[in-house]
This record gives structure tokens, sequence and C-alpha cells, in this order.
């Protein structure tokens, strides 16, 4: 990093909002550089609802209800920018790089699900893809999905690389081999959840379990209905939405985290999860499902096979010594997930886009075997 003679490099981050699950990363990086993060708007009333936080401490923030066309924030020279997500949306953001010169910037993203990918935002995408590409605007790309797409719009792998979130939670390990199994997140068509109580009714290891769901979404009635008629509605508990540190609480005491989303371009408790040593039972079509396969720490199954799902849950389950050890190599894995690694790993990839991408591309902590 810089001496103390040296300046600190500007960094400057746009979002469209707060988010819990970036403040962590925020925080590491402000350490290592000048960092302003810029949002255009506060965490709305439906996430607040859904159990999201606004968290601002330890790093500089500044709120703009309209980012507008982002050159009356970026100024010619003197810092980076992050354009993460999609800040004032799409059609902003390919204004915005159209009208760029000459400035040193990066983009963050994730695959988005299906229902948000419609006809008009496949368009609109395709023209920012090439206009990244063509003004040499590097991707750090949250999940598998999104950097395939990427090479198939002929981005080239010197502009691509691998990124996550980073949350830190601040917890003490205390998973249990008979506690109950955990999902967290919204109950929606889209996350699975059906898929899960289905395998569950069927695991013949998870029948000395119980399975607790954490969040809240219109499929709720439907499963509550799916419980009933499987005879299983005494061992599934359905929570509600929940703080952050009580739901990490919860997550803690677990057997394992299940996250079977028919579509995720990520999944943020995946990390959580791993950070606390539980171990993870999750989808092919998740984003996150890298960690749990470079971690060794879980099952990756084929997204919507109730059998998959129902497979995995018995094979982790099928002997404490086996739990335990995909429990200790989440917990072997957890420093390449955290916060401080993420903010090291960002400024890496900094000091080498403005260094004209000399020497060799640096590696994602979490997929760097020899990290």
């Amino acid at each position: 990093m810089e001496s103390p003679d040296e300046q600190l490099m500007r960094v400057t981050c746009y979002m469209n909002m707060p988010s819990h699950y970036q403040a962590t990363f925020y925080r590491e990086l402000a350490k290592l550089c000048d960092l302003e993060t810029i949002y255009s708007g506060r965490v709305p009333e439906e996430r607040q609802a859904l159990g999201w936080e606004s968290d601002y401490d330890g790093y500089h923030s500044s709120t703009y209800k309209d980012l507008g066309i982002f050159e009356k924030f970026i100024p010619a020279s003197g810092s980076f920018h992050l354009l993460a997500g999609l800040p004032g949306g799409l059609a902003n953001l390919v204004r915005a790089i159209s009208a760029s010169s000459q400035v040193q910037m990066a983009t963050q993203s994730e695959m988005p699900s299906p229902e948000t990918a419609t006809t008009q935002w496949r368009a609109l995408a395709r023209v920012y893809l090439h206009l990244l590409r063509m003004k040499r605007v590097p991707l750090l790309g949250i999940g598998k999905e999104i950097r395939d797409l990427a090479r198939l719009t002929r981005f080239p792998d010197k502009l691509v690389f691998p990124f996550a979130y980073f949350p830190n939670p601040s917890l003490d390990f205390a998973a249990d081999f008979l506690g109950p199994i955990i999902y967290s997140g919204q109950l929606v068509f889209r996350k699975g959840v059906d898929i899960l109580v289905e395998a569950f009714s069927r695991s013949t290891t998870a029948k000395v379990r119980e399975l607790v769901l954490i969040g809240d979404g219109d499929q709720r009635p439907a499963l509550e209905q799916l419980t009933s008629r499987k005879g299983i509605e005494k061992r599934v508990h359905f929570l509600g939405a929940m703080k952050t540190f009580e739901a990490l609480r919860t997550i803690a005491s677990g057997s394992c985290l299940v996250l079977p989303s028919r579509f995720d371009g990520w999944g943020v408790v995946v990390n959580e999860a791993i950070l606390l040593g539980v171990p993870v039972i999750v989808s092919n079509r998740c984003g996150s499902a890298e960690l749990v396969e470079h971690g060794r720490c879980g099952f990756v199954f084929g997204s919507e096979s109730v059998e998959g799902l129902r497979s995995s849950l018995d094979g982790l389950f099928e002997s404490r010594q086996l739990w335990k050890e995909k429990s200790e190599r989440a917990l072997a894995y957890a420093p390449r997930l955290t916060a401080k690694a993420g903010a090291e790993y960002f400024s890496t990839i900094v000091r080498h886009v403005t260094s004209n991408y000399s020497g060799d591309k640096p590696l994602a902590p979490w997929l760097n075997h020899a990290s």
C-alpha cells in the first residue's frame, strides 16, 4: 500500500441505495483509499420491511435524489469511479458511459433476475456492454453468469474480474449438527422455497431436524399449505422478516443453510453462513455457488431438482464427521471472503487498471487456490 508520504488514491462509488452487506466492504476500503460513496436514495420501506438496514458508519457518503448524468459527479481526473449495480438506472448509465472521456472507472454488476431482464432491458444492456468494451471499462462481475455473458459479447478477458459481496457477521461460531436447517430470504417463487419444503419432507436424515424459514413474501400462504399437506407443519417454522443481526444469530445456530433459488445473481446469505462456519447447500443457479464449490463447504445441486436437494440434505447429515469436515472447511475458507480481503482485492484491481493493465491480472481470493 501507499507509504505515509504518498497520497491515498481517490475512489468514488455510486449506488442506488445503502446496503448492509456493502457497508462492511466500504468501511475496509476507506482504510485503503480516500473513499466517497454516493447514493441516489435511501433504503425504501419495502426493503426495510424485509430487514434491510441503512449503515453509513465508518466511511464518507452522500445522497442525491437524482444522479442524473454522472458528469456533475465525475471530475475530469483525480479519482477512480466504481458504478456499483445500476445507479440511476440502466438508461442513465448508457448516457454516462457515452459521455465520459478519459475517466478511470469500473462497473460492478450481477446477473439480474429473469423478471427484471425484459426485452427492453436486454436491448439496453447490449448497448451498455458494447460501450463498456469500446471504452475499455472493466467489469467486476458478481457471479459466473454475468461474467459468461460479458465474454459472449466479446468482452476481452483482461477487462473481466470476478467479484463478490463481502459481509462481515460479527458473531461467534455456534453451528450445531442437530440444529435446524435454515433458509433466509424472500418467500417468492424465484427463491425456490417450495423445492426446499418438498425435499425436506422426503429427507431421511432431516426427520430429526426442524426447518426454519426467515423472511416473508407472496408465497408464504402457499408454503404454509404445502407444509400442512406434507404433514410437517409442526417441524417448519415461519419466522417472518428479521433484522440483520437477528437473522445472522439464527443462521449461526443452525446445522446448515439452504439457498434453493431457481435463480439468484449472487445470494449473500451464503457468504454469511460460510463466515459463521455453517455448511451450505445451494442451487447451481446461484452466483455464490462458486463459494461452496471452491470452499468445499457444502453441496451444490441442480436448480429445481427436489431429488437433488433431498440427496444433498441426506449426504450432509450422513455422519457427524462429514458435517464437521464441511463446517471446518467453511471456517478455513472464510478469511478469503472477509470485507478486508475484498477491499484489498479491489485495491489491486484499481492499481492494475490505472497502470494500463501492467503485470499479472489480480486473482480473486476466493477463487485463488494459492492464497
